[in-house]
């Protein structure tokens, strides 16, 4: 399933990346105002990807590479509305990651950053009083090419885009870090990873003193929260991550983060997938 889900984002951002070559045509007039544009794209369309049944493997899909976005039957009016409602709704889930960007942190990077939506709205939320230096890291190469095509909209963008595997992550060599200085943050990339390594945050630590996650962790707690039944039966169908509560929790205990801010559920931009956060601090 994890082979299917990387090949799947591979496929996908590159078929995106089709739709942006023709939003970065039309000369946008920034980045936000092209990330706003292909999400009234997305909101409109439905992207299928290809699968086929091998022979030798008749009980388990395979991605063949090939996919299409096709038109949902939805008024142009109510496209744009929802479009417009899920972009209102990132920027208030993000706005909790904005508020801890404060006092030397000079650098932003996202572990798991897809195409950068995330980053590039923090940079619309963020005082221009003072520039940031932007880290994408993203497993895909077709992600971290879009990612930096996408930069390339704003010369004055400072951003960074590299490698990164959640299951053996490692600081590349051509990128370096002040911890002290770097804020470190997950939204939504960790739950398709079965299981996180026990080590992670100590890894997240030798990149940011500070970081925060956005992940659908809820389910994995003793708190009683509404769907969360349900939400624990969708993650296990889809073999999406089951030890992240696990892993953090361990890395507290151990002295490894001191927590400063931990909810449930703070958002539902997937009814059937609500996001769960928790912000840290590094011990050492």
């Amino acid at each position: 399933m994890e082979r299917n889900n990387e090949l799947f984002y591979e496929i996908a951002w590159s078929l995106r990346s089709q739709v942006f070559d023709r939003i970065i045509q039309d000369g946008p007039k920034s980045i936000f105002d092209a990330v706003e544009k292909y999400n009234q794209f997305e909101v409109g369309h439905t992207l299928k990807l290809a699968t086929s049944y091998p022979e030798d493997d008749p009980n388990n899909y395979h991605l063949t590479g090939k996919g299409v976005f096709t038109k949902n039957d939805v008024p142009d009016a109510l496209v744009t509305q929802k479009a417009r409602l899920l972009v209102a709704m990132r920027l208030a889930l993000l706005q909790r990651i904005r508020k801890l960007i404060k006092g030397e942190i000079d650098t932003i990077v996202e572990l798991g950053c897809g195409y950068g939506i995330n980053l590039f709205l923090l940079d619309k939320l963020i005082n221009k009083d003072k520039h940031y230096n932007f880290v994408g890291m993203e497993f895909s190469n077709s992600g971290r090419e879009l990612c930096a095509k996408i930069a390339k909209i704003d010369e004055q963008l400072k951003m960074k885009v590299s490698f990164i595997d959640h299951q053996e992550p490692e600081i590349p060599e051509a990128l370096q870090f002040d911890p002290q200085k770097t804020f470190v943050f997950t939204c939504h990339s960790l739950e398709q990873i079965a299981h996180i390594p026990e080590h992670y945050f100590e890894f997240l630590t030798t990149i940011g003193h500070t970081g925060a996650n956005i992940e659908p962790f809820g389910f994995q707690s003793d708190e009683v929260l509404e769907g969360k039944e349900a939400h624990r039966q969708y993650m296990e169908h889809q073999k999406y991550n089951m030890n992240f509560l696990e892993v953090y929790e361990k890395s507290l205990a151990n002295n490894v983060i001191t927590e400063t801010e931990r909810d449930y559920h703070i958002s539902a931009l997937q009814d059937d997938n609500p996001s769960s956060f928790v912000s840290w601090t590094a011990v050492k």
